[in-house]
């Protein structure tokens, strides 16, 4: 029967009021480390703009997120010779990076460093499905990366693994590899020279 909204201060007969779908259109982007803000447009019989929050409102990271569109405080539709509004969220997809490749060029060898990365992007959590390492390049990862899932890790280089957590799902290759702290667990693993005096290496394949 009555319909509220918020910044109003009575609530609004539903027999006065125009039924209206408000649907957010999805929205995807590639991870790229920047947070999403806005919105890809609204599905409305209107010229009228919403404002827009939900959880894809700051997203980063790669994953689904809620698009929510809101009119209740605009006062040409939420009043009472206005519109019931019902509203539809949209979904926000940050797929994966497909790859991303070391260039050092960050000031010193930390894998956390964004500016050794091609466009700073740095492979953490679920955001890179594979990173690659050029040769002539030692790169080491520590407590300051934050815990990263790939599925490949390629390094024509040395590899030093000193604390955190890195997850290859499938093949981790490297011409040097060198490990004295962190966890290390991979679907396979290939290296030319293997030195390790601390963390834990796991692996289903060993080629060292």
């Amino acid at each position: 029967i009555w319909r509220i909204y918020e910044g109003h201060t009575g609530p609004l007969l539903r027999s006065f009021l125009t039924s209206l779908t408000i649907t957010a259109n999805d929205d995807s982007k590639t991870y790229d480390g920047m947070e999403y803000s806005g919105d890809n447009g609204i599905t409305i019989g209107l010229d009228a703009s919403p404002s827009y929050d939900g959880s894809s409102q700051g997203a980063v990271n790669a994953g689904s997120y809620d698009i929510i569109a809101n009119f209740d405080s605009n006062s040409s539709l939420a009043n009472q010779q206005g519109y019931d509004l019902i509203y539809v969220n949209g979904t926000l997809t940050i797929d994966p990076l497909a790859s991303a490749t070391w260039t050092g060029l960050g000031g010193n060898n930390f894998w956390s460093t964004a500016g050794n990365w091609e466009n700073h992007i740095v492979p953490t959590l679920h955001n890179v499905l594979a990173a690659y390492i050029p040769s002539n390049y030692t790169v080491v990862y520590d407590s300051s990366a934050v815990d990263t899932t790939l599925n490949d890790l390629t390094s024509s280089g040395s590899f030093q693994m000193n604390g955190g957590n890195l997850t290859v799902n499938n093949s981790f290759s490297t011409d040097h590899y060198s490990q004295s702290g962190g966890f290390l667990n991979t679907g396979s693993f290939t290296a030319n020279q293997a030195e390790l005096s601390g963390g834990y290496l796991f692996t289903g394949d060993l080629s060292a």
